[in-house]
């Protein structure tokens, strides 16, 4: 929630419970900026990967996969 630039309306909202103190307009978010860029970069390689998922031998799903790979060419 952003805080309301009116005094008045700062005051009756009673303004520290919004702003937690020690941050201002001049702190440093370029740690939390790296964070969102490698969750990002995370969720991009999971989304799209360059190779399919293998199911490991004698699992009853590997066998319908096959198949529905072999259809697929």
């Amino acid at each position: 929630m952003l805080a309301p630039s009116c005094p008045e309306v700062r005051t009756r909202m009673n303004c520290s419970s919004i702003w937690p103190t020690g941050i201002t307009a001049d702190w440093d978010v370029d740690a939390a900026v790296e964070d969102l860029q490698l969750f990002f970069n995370i969720g991009l390689r999971l989304a799209n990967p360059n190779e399919w998922p293998q199911w490991f031998k004698g699992n009853e799903f590997r066998v319908i996969r096959e198949v529905s790979f072999s259809d697929d060419k």
